[in-house]
């Protein structure tokens, strides 16, 4: 999942769009860019975390970044009302 993730923010940075990663690699906190970490963190909660961690981890999340609130906020109900929102976890 590391090595797709990575490789998805990578195109994202060559050829951005309307669509998660391209949105993380555009997303400021505290008038810097997100590290390579933290975007790799927000994409594990998204995919790996299941559907109710990230009902319940991502809003916890994006109280750190007070200054991106409302850019992830925006994310989160993208993903929410995506196919995604479908998508359970594989136990």
């Amino acid at each position: 999942m590391e090595d797709y993730n990575r490789m998805m923010f990578k195109r994202a940075k060559e050829h951005p769009g309307d669509d998660f990663y391209s949105a993380l690699n555009a997303a400021e906190v505290d008038g810097r860019p997100l590290t390579d970490e933290e975007n790799e963190g927000f994409a594990y909660l998204a995919f790996a975390g299941g559907r109710i961690s990230l009902t319940w981890q991502l809003p916890i999340e994006t109280r750190k970044f007070s200054k991106a609130r409302t850019r992830f906020i925006s994310i989160a109900n993208r993903i929410r009302t995506s196919h995604l929102a479908s998508v359970t976890t594989i136990v």
